[in-house]
């Protein structure tokens, strides 16, 4: 038998076994077996994360208690952290070059760092220093945070400190200037560690 999370990714977008089973080109009753465990999702794991525009990495499929065809994660993290022109938040769109090794507190894939520039959040963290944030954890008040939001079409982050959510809005500080998101048109994303620049 092989567990598998894409009863819970479909339902998310309330997609059907029969809208999947067409994309795949097979049947609905086929389909259902794969959902339901009675077949590997390997030879169409690439057309359902298409179809459901996710990363194969999403779907996740067990057999007695361990991974199936799932790649090892990575011992390093992707780095971003190229500086806007206002100083304010950094472009999601450009990885730096550099990779840092992937501490314990990220231990998934969608771990990445950010670099840290400017000094608007001195003293807890400070120019050169790098950020490792784990998005599938919950943000907590006070906690350092990573805003992703979207900008004239390009991704941006906001590295800052979250002050909480009030009436659908997101509300950070950085330093003494406080921003105001609004919830539906972002994410934020904690950051669990930091590795200090000496």
């Amino acid at each position: 038998m092989y567990r598998n999370n894409l009863r819970a990714l479909r339902s998310e977008r309330n997609v059907t076994q029969v809208d999947i089973s067409k994309a795949l080109n097979i049947g609905q009753a086929e389909y259902s077996r794969i959902e339901g465990g009675k077949r590997k999702i390997y030879p169409h794991k690439a057309k359902i994360s298409e179809f459901l525009k996710i990363s194969e990495s999403d779907i996740v499929e067990t057999s007695n208690g361990n991974e199936v065809d799932r790649p090892a994660l990575s011992p390093t993290l992707t780095v971003y952290g190229f500086p806007l022109p206002d100083g304010k938040g950094f472009d999601f769109t450009q990885q730096m070059m550099s990779k840092v090794d992937r501490p314990s507190g990220c231990s998934n894939y969608k771990a990445y760092a950010c670099f840290c520039f400017g000094d608007h959040l001195k003293p807890q963290i400070n120019n050169g220093d790098i950020a490792f944030v784990n998005p599938d954890l919950e943000p907590r008040e006070g906690g350092l945070v990573v805003v992703r939001f979207d900008a004239n079409g390009k991704e941006r982050g906001l590295l800052c400190q979250f002050s909480g959510t009030k009436a659908g809005k997101i509300v950070v500080s950085l330093g003494d200037d406080e921003e105001v998101f609004d919830e539906a048109q972002c994410e934020i994303e904690p950051v669990v560690s930091v590795q200090y620049a000496l």
